[in-house]
């Protein structure tokens, strides 16, 4: 089992914070190089991308990719989380919302928006993570946080809650999108519940839970994703030969430079070997035009 090396796809389940996940695949994997790249809260749900062995390498750039959410909220009251776990802090009547008006404010927050981060998050103030404020109620200057929001679309409206389809660049707490939005409509919200959908080329409907990929291990079905398929909208380049033993060792091979200057390259660029699996991440540099980002073990 030590040997595996690839991304796992779950189905977070609410209730499991993402490290109760890492130790059940942990456990379930034996292996203890296990990882995931984006956080979800415990009451949210969906595609948790775990990364196993060598793919924990992969991480930040999976952190990087876009997500989707669909994210369901009640409108006339405030919690001090941000969702509907956390303690009331004002409740008022939301009857007077018209869908017309609510598109409208929806519309309005799509873009880049400066919003505040949420007050029982990690984002650290002071030395000091924002929950660890939070929980002993200690005042405290919450920072805000450029997040940009490529689409919101409002799926469903009824008796002041709604459920709303969001898709995000990383760094994007949904949380605080929702209180923004009913603030703007001048009643309040939060969150009643969250499943993210997409992160990356992935979709939830690919993933399973912890008991599916445990049952599938026993029948002798392998859950994980290859690595060379993780970062599937970067381009791929084939090495060859001494090339290949040049980048096990920290180089570049001088070809890659000419047939790397003819790409155009967003992220990076995954190198291949001739059995298709990855071997190395280039990116670009602003001094070295192109650098070695990660080596891969076979």
């Amino acid at each position: 089992m030590n040997s595996l090396n690839g991304v796992v796809l779950v189905d977070k389940p609410s209730g499991m914070t993402s490290h109760d996940v890492v130790e059940d695949l942990r456990r379930i994997l034996k292996i203890q190089a296990v990882g995931h790249a984006g956080t979800l809260d415990p009451l949210a749900t969906g595609l948790l991308v775990c990364l196993v062995g060598e793919a924990t390498k992969l991480s930040q750039y999976v952190m990087n990719e876009e997500k989707s959410y669909r994210v369901g909220l009640r409108f006339g009251i405030r919690t001090d989380s941000g969702d509907i776990t956390g303690k009331v802090m004002a409740e008022c009547d939301a009857g007077s919302i018209e869908i017309p008006d609510l598109k409208i404010k929806i519309d309005q927050l799509v873009g880049e928006i400066s919003l505040l981060v949420p007050k029982y998050s990690a984002v650290k103030v002071g030395g000091r993570k924002l929950y660890e404020y939070a929980r002993k109620n200690e005042d405290v200057e919450v920072p805000k946080k450029i997040m940009t929001i490529h689409r919101a679309q409002l799926l469903e409206y009824s008796q002041g809650q709604a459920l709303i389809d969001i898709d995000c660049e990383k760094g994007t707490y949904v949380r605080s999108w929702v209180e923004k939005l009913g603030e703007n409509l001048g009643v309040g919200a939060t969150v009643t519940s969250l499943r993210r959908l997409t992160s990356g080329a992935f979709k939830v409907e690919q993933s399973q839970t912890v008991s599916e990929i445990s049952e599938k291990l026993n029948e002798g079905d392998g859950p994980l994703v290859p690595m060379e398929d993780v970062l599937g909208a970067w381009p791929a380049l084939m090495v060859f030969n001494r090339d290949q033993t040049l980048l096990k060792n920290g180089q570049i091979p001088r070809g890659i430079f000419g047939q790397i200057s003819q790409i155009d390259v967003k992220h990076g660029i995954r190198l291949l070997d001739d059995q298709g699996q990855l071997l190395a991440l280039v990116v670009r540099d602003d001094e070295k035009g192109i650098k070695l980002a990660r080596v891969f073990k076979n």
